[in-house]
């Protein structure tokens, strides 16, 4: 299930941490192409999401809105 609107909550927890999104895609072993892809469409693999909330020092369930 696509979650489109946790895409601006995601990047903001990218902002508030301090990274650009070159920085942050670099990090999570994924083009910055593939991240704004996954960030403007909502799709995410659980893996994903789990290492986006480790690189953000979060749960994932903080990454939806």
């Amino acid at each position: 299930m696509p979650f489109p609107e946790n895409g601006e909550k995601i990047r903001r927890f990218i902002k508030a941490r301090g990274f650009t999104q070159a920085r942050f895609a670099s990090l999570l072993g994924v083009e910055e192409r593939s991240l704004r892809k996954m960030l403007h469409n909502g799709v995410y693999d659980v893996r994903v999401l789990l290492k986006m909330a480790a690189i953000l020092s979060c749960r994932a369930t903080d990454l939806f809105p």
